[in-house]
């Protein structure tokens, strides 16, 4: 889907202009930056969701369609409206002016007040996804960068934006790493820590028990009595040393790292398809999918679907965002999605 070409100065349009002059700091320009770019706004954070579980079990994601997923084209041109007055262009996520103006064009593709919109507000998404890139916000970057992508990916912005966002995405990734590096050698030494000292008891455990034992002190007594001369007593053969348990091998880094399974640092939940929501159509979707070693999520791939081919694009759009504590290693993993209608 692309944007017409064209400005116009229409309703969107002034209802942008005021919010941007009433709420909006001025910033340096950019090539295709307004002069009133839009404060960078921290992204809000999304609702609580039930976590899906690994393949070993447990309770799975339950998708439910939100309240904007229900709102007819103008119901979502109103609340867009409403949210440009309010400076909400791109968060709160799922409820932003730019998403809803996207959901009227999946009802609507050739729906001009939304092109138009989606159009005026296209620079100071620019703006917001080079501040959020400059700030290290990753999930914020892609967030915003997939919308726009999604409204003109052909935008001359678009490219350099993308490798702006990929170059954090390395540098994220770099760090990650270096931060599991530390985390293995911190555990390797403690291991290695514990073995030396567990040898070590086990060596002074092994000296006492083969040490003879000290003879008792003799006084000086008067001369005994000659008494008859007694039989040759034989000495009792010295104990047996106590046996020295082997000392366990020490806990290698990788053994360490795979008692903890990765957590869920950032979860995207998928959107409830617009063609199921109006057909009334529930389902799931089970995926396997790769947990890379500085936490980023790749290989997704549909395990089973019910029913096929309605639920699976959503859930791997959503599953590719998700973001897991770095484990330092590949970690195969699995997700269920149950689509619930309330």
């Amino acid at each position: 889907m692309q944007i017409p070409s064209t400005m116009r100065a229409g309703h969107v349009g002034a209802i942008l202009a005021l919010a941007m002059v009433l709420s909006l700091g001025a910033c340096g320009g950019g090539e295709e930056a307004p002069p009133s770019p839009p404060p960078a706004a921290q992204p809000a954070t999304p609702a609580s969701a039930p976590v899906a579980t690994d393949e070993t079990g447990g309770e799975s994601m339950v998708v439910q369609p939100s309240v904007v997923d229900t709102l007819s084209v103008d119901e979502l041109l109103e609340r867009a409206d409403q949210a440009v007055k309010e400076s909400q262009l791109f968060v709160p996520a799922g409820e932003s002016a730019f998403e809803m103006y996207l959901r009227v064009l999946e009802q609507e593709p050739m729906q001009v007040r939304a092109k138009n919109a989606l159009m005026d507000l296209f620079p100071y998404a620019v703006l917001y996804v080079e501040q959020r890139t400059s700030a290290g916000d990753l999930a914020e970057s892609e967030r915003v960068l997939g919308m726009m992508e999604e409204a003109d990916e052909n935008a001359p912005a678009v490219p350099r934006l993308q490798r702006g966002v990929a170059q954090l995405r390395d540098r994220v990734a770099a760090e990650a790493q270096r931060a599991a590096d530390r985390a293995a050698a911190q555990a390797e030494a403690q291991a290695q820590a514990a073995a030396q000292a567990q040898a070590q008891a086990q060596a002074a455990q092994a000296a006492a028990a083969s040490a003879p034992a000290a003879p008792a002190p003799v006084s000086e007594a008067p001369a005994p009595t000659p008494a008859p001369a007694a039989a040759p007593v034989v000495a009792a053969p010295p104990p047996a040393p106590t046996p020295v348990a082997p000392a366990p091998p020490p806990t290698t880094p990788s053994q360490v790292q795979s008692a903890t399974p990765p957590s869920v640092v950032s979860q995207v939940q998928p959107r409830y398809p617009p063609v199921a929501l109006r057909r009334r159509v529930e389902g799931s979707v089970e995926v396997a999918f790769t947990i890379m070693p500085d936490g980023s999520v790749s290989n997704v791939r549909v395990v089973s679907a019910r029913p096929a081919n309605t639920f699976d694009r959503e859930v791997i759009n959503a599953m590719e965002r998700w973001r897991f504590t770095p484990p330092g290693r590949q970690v195969e993993s699995r997700r269920v999605f149950d689509f619930k209608l309330p």
